[in-house]
């Protein structure tokens, strides 16, 4: 275990030395053009920048607490974190295992709160073949820090919006960006990125606050 534990320290240092290089940086995937930036939105998009990083470390931490804990399957359960909220995903052999799991995302320092869709499936209901082993949860989670790091380094992708998870190199894009071409860049810098075997999104398009507004709508239209 000290051995993966140390290798997952070394993943993690390498998805820092990412950031620091234009290694994903390349031509526009589409014909997309960046509007102007005034000053008030570079500064918010530096510290949206700051807020992704900050969840990448998030996820590699809390993914470490679980694998050092014996009595969790860590291998079995996906971890994403969103503005300093943590969403543990997968399958669990017991309540007081998946109980387990969210106290100790819990304690991670930087965690702002857990959200547990852990599913429990005894171990001899799985299907075969459906588990992870560690070396590919490892590669798992440093290809999602790399994909993350790639749409960070573009300016036409709303990175903040984006989330990312990967299993078995299948990185999936969920989240709300502003037009089809944006979603279509994210796609193809993720695909990009080395290592990553296919890419899947579920990308929304359409202002959030619109959205919103559509749900409430909705909603009201149904009570009446």
């Amino acid at each position: 275990m000290k051995v993966f534990v140390a290798g997952l320290g070394l993943s993690m240092a390498l998805i820092g030395s990412v950031w620091s290089g234009p290694a994903f940086a390349g031509p526009a995937a589409g014909p997309y053009k960046a509007p102007a930036r005034s000053e008030t939105q570079d500064t918010q998009h530096s510290r949206s920048v700051g807020r992704v990083l900050e969840d990448v470390t998030i996820t590699g931490k809390v993914k470490t607490a679980l694998m050092e804990d014996k009595a969790v399957s860590a291998n079995e359960i996906d971890v994403d974190t969103v503005q300093g909220v943590v969403q543990l995903k997968g399958n669990v052999d017991s309540k007081a295992e998946a109980q387990r799991a969210v106290a100790i995302a819990r304690k991670v320092a930087g965690v702002k709160q857990v959200k547990s869709f852990l599913k429990i499936v005894p171990n001899e209901k799985r299907a075969s073949g459906e588990g992870r082993s560690a070396g590919q949860v490892l590669s798992d989670v440093t290809l999602t820090g790399k994909v993350k790091t790639a749409l960070i380094e573009d300016k036409l992708v709303p990175a903040s919006t984006i989330n990312v998870d990967t299993v078995k190199g299948i990185v999936q894009l969920k989240g709300r960006v502003d037009s089809k071409a944006q979603a279509q860049r994210a796609v193809a810098l993720a695909r990009k990125v080395e290592g990553v075997k296919a890419v899947k999104s579920f990308l929304q398009v359409g202002p959030m606050e619109k959205t919103a507004g559509y749900r409430s709508q909705t909603k009201a239209k149904t009570a009446r």
